[in-house]
């Protein structure tokens, strides 16, 4: 299952990384990037991407799973969540040396003394990329406190920040953080979230991939940010 989600995760970068990407249903007719974006929020995130051509144009064929298959998904979700919640809870991080956008190095102790909201997402995940309004309301509703916010992704430094500069969210960004995130912390999927006290402990992990994702996050900020 693990290598599974990594490879999915590998050809979502394929995807982005291309000049033309065009989609397509299972029959054959032309959809927009708004009426993905639509199938993608109806399914909750659960929608089949597969590339059918490879070369200048990519074409990426969209399938939304039937009801059997969305709830076996929802159901393999839900354990991924209870494992890093097992693994994690009341635990640390495991030693790091993490790269920036802007070139600063962050380490384990950059956590402590500060409440710590860590942000697990990729640009090429329509839940991640739905709930960036959200967190920038929620980083301005915290202006003042001794609250920090990172964005983690395995995804290319380059990359990602071609995509900042269209689409940009006030967190501290450590991209290009593969073995970090899929390996030393065992995230496969996208969006996670975990809160950290001000003695990097993690106190709190959500994977919700709602929108409005400030509405969940605000009470955990409230009850360990004091």
């Amino acid at each position: 299952m693990k290598l599974l989600l990594v490879f999915i995760f590998l050809i979502m970068t394929e995807i982005t990384t291309a000049q033309v990407v065009s989609y397509q249903d299972e029959k054959g007719k032309a959809l927009s990037q708004a009426q993905v974006d639509a199938l993608d929020k109806k399914c909750h995130g659960f929608l089949s991407l597969e590339i059918v051509q490879e070369g200048p144009l990519i074409m990426v064929q969209v399938r939304p799973p039937s009801a059997t298959e969305l709830q076996t998904l929802q159901k393999l979700r839900q354990q991924e969540t209870a494992v890093l919640q097992k693994k994690w809870l009341d635990k640390t991080l495991p030693s790091f040396n993490l790269g920036s956008t802007s070139d600063k190095i962050f380490s384990n102790k950059n956590l402590l003394g500060h409440v710590t909201l860590l942000f697990f997402w990729s640009k090429a995940d329509y839940r991640s990329i739905a709930q960036l309004p959200a967190l920038s309301r929620l980083v301005a509703s915290q202006k003042g406190k001794p609250v920090q916010f990172w964005a983690l992704t395995f995804e290319d430094v380059v990359l990602v920040k071609d995509f900042l500069k269209q689409h940009p969210f006030p967190f501290t960004q450590l991209p290009g953080n593969f073995s970090f995130v899929m390996e030393d912390m065992g995230i496969m999927q996208t969006p996670v979230y975990m809160l950290l006290d001000n003695k990097a402990k993690i106190k709190f992990i959500s994977t919700d991939n709602q929108a409005n994702i400030d509405l969940v996050l605000l009470p955990a900020l409230a009850k360990w940010n004091h």
